[in-house]
């Protein structure tokens, strides 16, 4: 009997192990995997799922299917049947299963995208959302069903980054690509054949600017805003566009001669800003390529002269696209990360002494060099009277008169000195300056150096230059030859001398020259000791004459 009950509980066990086993292998796995790769951006990415249907899945096919947890049936099933583009395909339909009947019959990928864009915005319950730092993403959800996948509202904050186009699936495991714009502009100084990222210019130069930036993929909007931003530094001022192109398609401005009715950009400028705004930009949607804008600035009197003349710009886009077409859409816009050049000037610094120490005020010379626009001097000029200083000078007490030798002097005609004096009626203020503006291109400035005995040229460029003293100061020997010597520019950015004699401070970009005059010989004049030395000698040697004349006379005699 006992042997009995144990035969009668181990096949009772058995049979319990075997009910259990084929439950646990009948029983549907509901928990799948959804992983998203995006290898096209650089930057985090949050995605969300959402269940669209509910129902069973057999061989990636979804029967029995109800509205899932992710929308609102009623108000998505409304919206479908009220949108303009595919509304007619669903006047019909009625129930979850009617909606899904017609949607395996899109084929088109902007009928998908149109759907897509109709249930973003009816959505309810989040199903899962993914918690990666970079891709590939991962979302786990619970229940079979059709699934909308989109970036979490106001999660893509970086420069550049857009946010995916809405994806679809049936879910079982599946694997996702993901794709989106990662925006960024370049921008260079167009130099010949060169582009670069910085480069050196004189005050006055136009400067040719380049700015590229990839045609973004539209794929999923109905609309797109699409606008350069570029900030130009106090010491640039814009001139002109020279082109703007969309791909190989060049576009004019509005209004302008030759611009088309639909494909033109609007530009304003204002406190240094750029802005060019292309009109209706969605046109251009699956054309290839880069859009490219060509315009010129003009480096200018208030150019920094030992930091860096920046430029910056940006790109403002659309960059969601389950706004776009919305109500406000022109708001659902990113920003791409600022691209910037950098323009250089330096400064020649000249020091003029005499006999190796000594300051020397109103030593006159003349730059010339192939680089030289508009330069800013600071030194000392001297103007005929009556003379009303401008702004930056400094016109000093005293009268002044001109010498024939192009020197000026304090002291005043005489009778007897008139013929030293180029007038004798004409008089002259001296008027201390900074930053005046000459122009000179490839011509040469003339200045006089100060009481420090100095003159600052600031604004030059890279080139070859030449310094030749005109006048003297007085009492002072005229240099016999002049200075040449040439600055040139590093792409590493720099500037670098050739030439004797010539000192270069990187840190304040400016070359100092110190010119030596020497003094000229003492000669004797009227009334000097040297003249009395003279006299007397001269009466000896008459003297001495005369003894020789005499003792040849009695010598005569004697014979």
């Amino acid at each position: 009997m006992k042997a009995m009950k144990k035969i009668l509980a181990l096949v009772l066990g058995t049979v319990m192990a075997l009910a259990l086993c084929v439950t646990a292998f009948a029983a549907a796995n509901t928990q799948h995997t959804i992983t998203i790769n995006n290898s096209d951006s650089t930057k985090k990415h949050t995605y969300e799922a959402y269940q669209v249907f509910a129902g069973t899945l057999s061989d990636g096919k979804l029967t029995n299917i109800t509205w899932g947890s992710g929308v609102n049936g009623a108000a998505l099933l409304t919206a479908l049947k009220a949108d303009s583009t595919i509304g007619s395909r669903f006047a019909s339909a009625t129930t979850a299963t009617a909606v899904a009947d017609v949607l395996k019959d899109f084929t088109a990928a902007a009928d998908i995208d149109a759907f897509a864009l109709v249930v973003g915005k009816n959505l309810a319950t989040v199903a899962g959302t993914s918690t990666q730092s970079a891709s590939p993403y991962t979302i786990s959800v619970t229940g079979d069903g059709y699934y909308f996948v989109k970036d979490k509202n106001d999660s893509v904050t970086e420069g550049g980054e857009t946010y995916s186009k809405y994806m679809l699936k049936v879910v079982e495991d599946v694997k996702i690509e993901a794709k989106d714009d990662h925006l960024v502009p370049d921008k260079k100084i167009v130099d010949g054949n060169q582009r670069l990222d910085a480069d050196s210019a004189a005050i006055g130069d136009e400067i040719l600017f380049e700015v590229t930036v990839d045609i973004p993929d539209m794929d999923g909007y109905q609309n797109y805003v699409f606008k350069m931003v570029d900030t130009l530094c106090n010491g640039l001022d814009f001139d002109h566009i020279v082109s703007v192109k969309v791909g190989n398609t060049e576009i004019k401005e509005q209004g302008a001669a030759g611009a088309d009715a639909n494909k033109y950009y609007t530009k304003t400028y204002a406190n240094h800003v750029l802005t060019i705004n292309f009109n209706n930009f969605i046109q251009y949607k699956g054309t290839a390529g880069k859009v490219t804008i060509q315009y010129v600035a003009i480096l200018n009197e208030n150019a920094d002269l030992v930091a860096a003349n920046e430029n910056t710009v940006k790109f403002i886009y659309s960059n969601n696209p389950s706004q776009s077409g919305e109500p406000g859409w022109e708001n659902a816009t990113g920003t791409t990360p600022e691209c910037k050049t950098k323009t250089f000037v330096t400064k020649l610094k000249l020091v003029k002494t005499g006999d190796g120490s000594k300051k020397l005020e109103g030593a006159q010379f003349k730059l010339e060099g192939t680089a030289l626009n508009t330069v800013l001097v600071t030194g000392i000029k001297f103007e005929k009277e009556p003379y009303t200083a401008v702004a930056g000078e400094t016109v000093e007490a005293g009268t002044y008169y001109k010498l024939k030798d192009g020197t000026y002097t304090t002291t005043a005609p005489t009778e007897a000195t008139a013929g030293q004096y180029e007038s004798t009626t004409d008089t002259y203020k001296k008027v201390s300056f900074e930053k005046t503006v000459t122009e000179a291109k490839n011509v040469g400035v003339t200045f006089t150096t100060n009481g420090n005995g100095e003159a600052l040229f600031e604004g030059l460029n890279a080139g070859t230059y030449t310094l030749t003293e005109i006048v003297a100061p007085s009492g002072y020997n005229l240099l016999t030859a002049p200075i040449e010597f040439t600055i040139t520019w590093t792409k590493d950015g720099g500037f670098a001398v050739q030439g004797e004699g010539i000192a270069y401070d990187s840190a304040t970009n400016t070359f100092t020259i110190t010119v030596d005059n020497k003094s000229g010989s003492v000669l004797p004049s009227t009334g000097s000791k040297g003249t009395t030395i003279i006299y007397a000698l001269g009466t000896i040697l008459v003297l001495g004459a005369g003894v020789v004349l005499v003792a040849k006379r009695r010598t005569g005699d004697e014979g």
